[in-house]
């Protein structure tokens, strides 16, 4: 196989990963299918960047030899990469911002419940602080 080809078919099985986990995430799919798929996917990038490297140290003489249908192959297979990786790096990114605000409005509500009174204990607390901490506490 040539270096092209290789580089060929791991751009398409990179797209279809691409896909893949773009439909899991959703749907809402359990986290260790997503995880697999991400896994799977971080596996190919390396691969297409080590033929990425061997593909510059080869030269571009050697890549022109190629078939000009193999050629342009690729160049779709590139562009449909780069649209399948716009899809999911938009649904991620959708994905972690929900994540991060209802793991911020989790910690908001917690920080209001919890309110002034971890204030009365530790080194910060005043000595009327700890006081009135002490007098309050009904369980002791």
């Amino acid at each position: 196989m040539s270096l092209v080809t290789d580089m060929l078919d791991s751009v398409e099985q990179l797209t279809r990963l691409l896909v893949a986990e773009t439909r899991l995430v959703d749907s809402h799919a359990a986290a260790a299918e997503i995880k697999s798929c991400a896994d799977d996917k971080a596996a190919l990038a390396d691969r297409i960047a080590q033929l990425n490297e061997a593909m510059k140290r080869a030269g571009r003489a050697t890549i022109l030899a190629e078939p000009e249908t193999l050629r342009r192959q690729l160049v779709e297979a590139l562009n449909a990469m780069q649209d399948a990786l716009a899809v999911n790096g938009k649904l991620i990114a959708r994905r972690r911002a929900l994540s991060q605000g209802l793991l911020d409005a989790v910690l908001e509500e917690a920080r209001r419940q919890a309110g002034t009174r971890l204030a009365a204990y530790g080194r910060s607390a005043s000595a009327e602080q700890r006081a009135a901490a002490i007098a309050c506490n009904t369980r002791a």
